[in-house]
């Protein structure tokens, strides 16, 4: 059953009442072509920094990004550099623990990976990225915008 919470509420109430039923809301999807342009900027600002593609996603996402409720957090050795981690967004706090082996630990909030953004949580984290790719000095037009400005500038021919 789809539809707006009193149309679900009418429905269940007219099912048997031996059944369990799970509620999940449904959320518009994000274009592929909205994840690809945070990666493209991603990228350029990874290039224009010196940075690897995982550091400068994992920062934006630590900074921007949308925490995975399900995962909670993890704690890893403080001298792991967490922005260099592959597969896995992570959001530092301020909590750490001297474990047994003498060595200080931190807990970090495990962040969900931009592909699992619905359009709203997406437009949000593009919105951040844009942000950061101008304050490097990096182009933030797409392609698109790109092709209609020049398209307008270009001489045309007679």
């Amino acid at each position: 059953m789809v539809g707006k919470r009193e149309q679900i509420v009418v429905w269940l109430m007219s099912q048997p009442e031996d059944k369990v039923y799970e509620c999940v809301e449904k959320r518009n999807k994000r274009s592929l072509s909205a994840n690809a342009y945070f990666h493209v900027l991603c990228q350029k600002v990874a290039e224009k920094t010196s940075q690897s593609l995982t550091e400068v996603k994992n920062q934006i996402i630590s900074d921007y990004g949308q925490t995975d409720i399900d995962m909670g957090t993890i704690i890893l050795r403080d001298d792991i550099d967490w922005r260099k981690i592959q597969g896995l967004h992570l959001h530092p706090t301020m909590a750490t623990r001297v474990l047994d082996n003498g060595k200080l630990y931190r807990v970090y909030y495990v962040m969900r990976g931009s592909h699992t953004y619905d359009s709203k949580e997406m437009s949000r984290l593009i919105d951040w990225m844009v942000q950061e790719a101008k304050a490097v000095g990096v182009e933030t037009l797409t392609p698109r915008e790109l092709e209609q400005m020049i398209s307008k500038w270009t001489p045309k021919e007679g």
